[in-house]
């Protein structure tokens, strides 16, 4: 069983005070909990942070991962509910594998004229991964 790990109310509404400076909440949504987006989804709610919050996530199948997120009070949106309060989110990670449907993601957050909020595929997360990995796979040319 997992363990749902969230920030108190006052961190998430007031910011997170880290060195004497109040840092902001990170507003993330999830758009396909399909493979990589369930485990990016278990190191999120595992791994508490006050900057932290997992806004909502996107995923139209029924799964684990879907369940997961219900049952820690993240909210299962359609896309399109999505994109009427992107402008609230910070970072978007589109795991669903879809370039088109990536691309068109791309063109709505252009025509709001949003540069706020950060659009991460799933190879940029797999590049994450790999940076982040306590041991890298490194290879020799």
């Amino acid at each position: 069983m997992f363990e749902c790990r969230s920030a108190p109310d006052t961190a998430r509404e007031n910011g997170h005070r880290e060195r004497g400076f109040i840092m902001r909440t990170m507003n993330i949504a999830i758009i396909g909990l399909q493979s990589r987006g369930e485990v990016l989804l278990d190191q999120l709610i595992s791994r508490y942070h006050p900057r932290i919050n997992i806004v909502c996530a996107v995923e139209a199948e029924e799964g684990p991962a879907r369940r997961k997120a219900a049952i820690c009070g993240i909210a299962l949106v359609e896309l399109d509910e999505l994109l009427g309060f992107v402008d609230e989110i910070d970072v978007i990670f589109d795991l669903r594998d879809d370039v088109e449907m990536n691309r068109q993601l791309r063109q709505v957050l252009a025509y709001r004229d949003n540069h706020h909020t950060h659009l991460f595929s799933e190879n940029a997360l797999e590049l994450m991964s790999i940076l982040l990995a306590e041991r890298p796979d490194v290879r020799a040319a």
